[in-house]
């Protein structure tokens, strides 16, 4: 295989990859942000939690219904709370279990989030050895069609 097809091939190599690598880095900057918002919701949880257990029966507060809307409320029961466990189940505990449970979560959304950090940083890198290899090699491929001057 001569030197000219080894380098065409190696182009087309890179020219994919680069763009299977910009696809992966794309998805993970998409799970980046689910963590992030799960991250925040279960802080939000968290601490929401840490108020109702601080307030007394029959207490007054204000709930969250999102677009920062908030309707009026009082706390029948400060020890127990509904929880959502997933696949839209719900699951009744203690006040300080679900903070637990919470505290739990978080640390294995920390986990996740490290470890899709990790993965995005290295197919960064790899992304960017890529270019500069794409680069180099039309670099000289410029060199080899310029025209020639004669004196």
């Amino acid at each position: 295989m001569k030197a000219q097809d080894k380098e065409e091939e190696e182009l087309r190599r890179l020219l994919i990859e680069s763009e299977i690598l910009e696809g992966t880095l794309t998805t993970l900057r998409q799970r980046l942000s689910l963590i992030e918002a799960s991250i925040t919701e279960s802080r939000m949880a968290a601490e929401t939690l840490q108020g109702v257990k601080s307030e007394k029966r029959g207490a007054e507060i204000l709930v969250p219904i999102g677009g920062g809307s908030f309707v009026k409320a009082r706390i029948e029961d400060n020890e127990r709370v509904i929880v959502g466990i997933g696949a839209d189940v719900s699951v009744e505990k203690t006040i300080d279990e679900a903070i637990k449970d919470f505290e739990e979560r978080l640390g294995d959304l920390e986990k996740t989030r490290q470890s899709v950090e990790q993965q995005f940083l290295q197919v960064s890198q790899r992304l960017e050895a890529d270019r500069e290899r794409l680069s180099e090699i039309l670099k000289a491929r410029e060199g080899e069609t310029r025209p020639v001057r004669t004196p």
